[in-house]
């Protein structure tokens, strides 16, 4: 018997359905290395990627070649990047043939199973790793020229059932809450849908544009958390024209965090790793290939979101909003990083880029970045694990008048809305601090029980009651991204004085005053805050810089002297505001006493 393409691609379409239906199982039992609940959704939207981008060729060379490469870019998680390089592995040996005799699928599997192992940095024994390792060692022992694929694999698949039942033992996480290893498992079940379509004649020929579609909504959310993780963000990037080879990417990455996993075909490289910097894994990733894509999850958020609510009411935000992680983390704000566009690559917001980074590299190139919001699909897989966990979801967008982000989070909201499932988008009309102190205020009504309906009123009267005044050092970041008028902000930049900058109530930039100097500029807000203080009262207040943090806090001992107040919070500006605002730029913002509502 001889594997085609067109074999090898059916048997694998049986043994990815026969895994769809077990994947809520597998998820349940996902303990290690992290208890996110999601090694049978990442297993299975890997499979999906691989199947749904190649086509049934005859030809066994294309079809493994076309599998692993979709793999690859399609893998998610620990067990995603094995089961990519396990796809390479396979392909490395049959890219030479046009159809596998045993002989060459028996060494084919030797390679896929090799390649899985190295694409782990620290292989460990108990996981699916070794479910592998057992079901090709059996596949070597009983294989035999004239000995029929079918019946070789079913005695491999006993193997691979024993192993797994081992695994319990072998980890002492798995002992402990007395499962098998779910990628273990996931494999196996994988290996049962193989052996149904080939000793029993299951047939699932698709047809060449048919979609490999998952019943269950798939998240970048680590769903089950059951520990806290170690290090807060899963990091993934995938790598185009990078001929590093992964041994000294690993070597270059080994201190940066843990679960780490490696995965490559021809000038592809995938990277997965928890980390607490993912910053710094993308700049050394940078050291050797361009960036196609990146993805991070925050897995602190994920895990307070199922574990340590403090609210039935989810709020959220975007990473305009200047909040310190510490209340990030205390008032449980679940906050969507916006994106900055530069020569063609994706960074997001906060995470990936910072303001060193943007000021020193980007906007010193010829290439100048630009700022964008979330797209729909992204938005919406945090907003679906949102609506798992929480009643309701309030959502504090920055200014519709600044950004597209309001209208990129309406369209996110129709799926959940279609559910009748309750969702509030509030344009705040205010950026920054501003939109910072009004989420705080939100959160802590939540976490201190108040109603949705209470909340939403709530954050209408901080909006009414809230200021923010920039000073500049130009205008022209501003100008160019259509943050205040063209005409006059020309105008400005060409003088060369020191621009004060607001909002307006509608949430549109709008130049509240023009001084000769950066310190004028800066008395010119205090004064301003001072006069609302003394005429009705200010409840709080923070301050924002764009890499100028002594002078930011000069301002706020200024205004202690004068008033008694402290600042919430100091806090330096996300990049995606700061592309806009420049260097040196300082902000204060304000919410006055309801009476001045």
């Amino acid at each position: 018997m001889l594997i085609t393409g067109t074999k090898l691609f059916d048997s694998v379409s049986c043994g990815y359905y026969h895994l769809l239906s077990n994947q809520q199982e597998i998820n349940d039992i996902n303990v290690f290395p992290v208890a996110d609940g999601d090694t049978g959704t990442n297993m299975l939207h890997t499979f999906k990627a691989a199947l749904t981008k190649t086509n049934r060729s005859k030809s066994i060379a294309r079809t493994t070649d076309k599998m692993a490469q979709s793999a690859l870019i399609g893998a998610r998680g620990n067990s995603g990047m094995i089961i990519a390089q396990f796809f390479r592995g396979f392909y490395e040996v049959a890219k030479d043939f046009e159809a596998l005799s045993v002989q060459n699928f028996v060494a084919s599997v030797n390679s896929a199973v090799t390649f899985a192992y190295d694409a782990v940095e620290t292989p460990v024994e108990g996981t699916i790793l070794t479910v592998m390792h057992s079901w090709s060692r059996a596949i070597n022992e009983a294989w035999h020229a004239k000995t029929p694929i079918p019946l070789l694999l079913r005695r491999a698949l006993r193997s691979a059932k024993t192993a797994e039942t081992l695994t319990t033992e072998q980890l002492q996480a798995l002992k402990k809450a007395g499962v098998v290893d779910a990628g273990a498992r996931a494999f196996v079940y994988f290996l049962e849908g193989i052996d149904q379509y080939l000793s029993h004649g299951k047939d699932v020929r698709m047809e060449e544009n048919q979609s490999f579609e998952i019943e269950h909504q798939l998240s970048d959310a680590h769903e089950q958390l059951l520990e806290r993780p170690t290090f807060r963000y899963c990091t993934e990037a995938l790598l185009c024209s990078c001929t590093i080879a992964p041994e000294k990417a690993k070597e270059a990455l080994h201190d940066l965090g843990d679960s780490l996993v490696i995965g490559s075909h021809k000038e592809m490289m995938r990277v997965h790793i928890h980390t607490g910097s993912p910053n710094m894994v993308f700049r050394k990733l940078e050291e050797f290939s361009r960036i196609e894509e990146t993805k991070v999850d925050d897995m602190l958020a994920q895990y307070a979101a199922i574990h340590e609510r403090l609210s039935d009411i989810a709020i959220v935000t975007d990473s305009s909003a200047d909040i310190p992680q510490y209340l990030k983390d205390t008032l449980q704000i679940y906050q969507i990083p916006q994106v900055i566009q530069w020569n063609d690559r994706s960074f997001i917001d906060r995470i990936s880029v910072d303001n060193t980074y943007l000021l020193e590299t980007m906007l010193t190139s010829e290439d100048l970045p630009t700022s964008s919001m979330p797209s729909s699909g992204s938005i919406g897989r945090h907003l679906e694990f949102l609506s798992e966990h929480y009643r309701e979801i309030i959502i504090i967008s920055v200014s519709a008048a600044l950004s597209g982000t309001f209208r990129t989070y309406e369209l996110a909201a129709r799926e959940l809305r279609k559910r009748d499932y309750p969702i509030q988008i509030i344009d705040c009309k205010r950026n920054a601090g501003a939109q910072g102190l009004i989420t705080i205020k939100a959160a802590q009504a939540a976490a201190d029980g108040e109603s949705a309906p209470a909340i939403k009123d709530r954050i209408a009267s901080l909006i009414k009651r809230s200021t923010i005044l920039v000073s500049v050092q130009s205008l022209e970041s501003m100008v160019r991204g259509g943050r205040v008028p063209e005409k006059i902000g020309r105008l400005i930049v060409r003088s060369g004085i020191k621009p004060i900058v607001g909002l307006s109530p509608e949430g549109s930039g709008a130049i509240k005053g023009i001084k000769l100097t950066q310190n004028g500029s800066a008395s010119a807000l205090i004064r301003r805050f001072v006069r609302d203080w003394k005429h009705g009262g200010i409840t709080e207040f923070s301050i924002s810089h764009v890499k100028a943090p002594e002078l930011a806090h000069t301002i706020a001992l200024i205004i202690q002297q004068k008033t008694g107040l402290q600042p919430k919070f100091i806090q330096e500006t996300s990049p995606v505001v700061s592309l806009h605002a420049g260097k040196g730029a300082v902000s204060i913002a304000w919410i006055r006493e309801p009476e001045r509502a």
